[in-house]
């Protein structure tokens, strides 16, 4: 996991073959976390709750758990954080 700032992606930060999203909020006592499937390496722990806009990707199903939402998605796709 790597703790990060908003800062960190002012040149934004891309990743190949995506195929789910998970955000995890402050309900479970963390930091808000993102994280990338089935790269589970990429998880991103924020010290502030970014806005999280998610535009133009092909949405297979989401899965809402306690403090924890899973977008998977249709097809691996690129993803670009900014």
């Amino acid at each position: 996991m790597k703790k990060v700032t908003l800062k960190d992606f002012l040149d934004g930060v891309r990743y190949n073959d995506v195929r789910g999203i998970v955000l995890r909020g402050r309900g479970n006592k963390t930091n808000f976390q993102l994280g990338f499937i089935p790269q589970d390496e990429f998880i991103y722990e924020f010290g502030d709750n970014p806005d999280v806009h998610v535009r133009n990707l092909n949405i297979k199903e989401v899965l809402y758990e306690p403090y924890r939402i899973i977008l998977r998605l249709k097809k691996p796709s690129k993803v670009e954080l900014l």
